[in-house]
């Protein structure tokens, strides 16, 4: 991906407004950059709990930055052993996709900030780098408008962006802030593995007009209140992410 050049730079930072059945966010900061992690992991992995202690610790260390975590549980470890429930294969997808841009790997744990850089997701060196290096790039600030509504166990996301912008991937995760799992069979047998940031529905599309809605399915027996949304606009060519807006429901 070192070879594709962003198009696009544009960072909002989202502070949420509003009662419990609507969110709206404002920018809070113009000229600072962010970083979005994506860790690719699985219960049925052994390598994967140090990288998912590494993301919580990122998530608090950075707290108050505009740094996003969040966790795609893949699928393919599923056959030996362990299901893990989280795990969707449209997640396995993404990360396919991402791979045309580093080397055709795919693994776990698998980190990737911004869709720029890949690697060991437990990598503390690398990811503070990364993040790092993520935060100190200045962009442009432009303001896509976005706001949040929950009915009948659908949350829905009504976004406004630049022309600009148009023709962009539009990437929603609605996310469950935390969940712990006593695993039982596979790589982490007798394990209590700590989740952070899980997303639980995704939707990845290229935003055709400037405005829309997008519509995710909330799994049966959460609540949505307790849930938040990620959005992220990403280059429709290579998958650099260029804005990031995390909401509250």
């Amino acid at each position: 991906m070192k070879h594709l050049l962003l198009l696009t730079s544009l960072i909002t930072w989202a502070v949420v407004n509003g009662g419990p059945e609507k969110a709206t966010q404002k920018s809070t900061t113009n000229d600072t950059g962010f970083a979005v992690v994506e860790l690719f992991t699985s219960e049925g992995c052994s390598s994967c709990p140090a990288a998912e202690k590494l993301l919580k610790e990122i998530d608090q260390e950075y707290q108050g930055r505009p740094v996003y975590v969040l966790a795609f549980h893949v699928d393919y470890w599923n056959k030996l052993g362990w299901t893990d429930k989280f795990s969707r294969p449209e997640f396995t997808e993404r990360q396919y996709k991402y791979s045309a841009f580093f080397l055709g790997q795919v693994y776990t744990p698998q980190a990737i900030v911004n869709g720029k850089e890949a690697f060991i997701g437990s990598d503390t060196e690398k990811m503070h780098g990364a993040i790092n290096n993520a935060l100190k790039k200045k962009v442009k600030l432009q303001q896509p408008q976005y706001k949040v509504n929950i009915k009948d166990g659908q949350v829905l996301l009504d976004y406004t962006l630049d022309q600009k912008l148009k023709g962009n991937l539009i990437s929603v995760a609605l996310l469950q802030r935390q969940e712990s799992v006593q695993v039982n069979a596979g790589e982490n047998k007798g394990k209590l593995l700590e989740h952070l940031n899980v997303v639980r529905s995704f939707y990845s599309a290229t935003a055709l007009e400037h405005s829309g809605s997008i519509s995710l399915g909330v799994p049966e027996g959460l609540d949505p209140k307790g849930l938040h949304v990620l959005v992220y606009l990403q280059n429709q060519k290579n998958f650099n992410v260029i804005s990031a807006v995390e909401l509250s429901l």
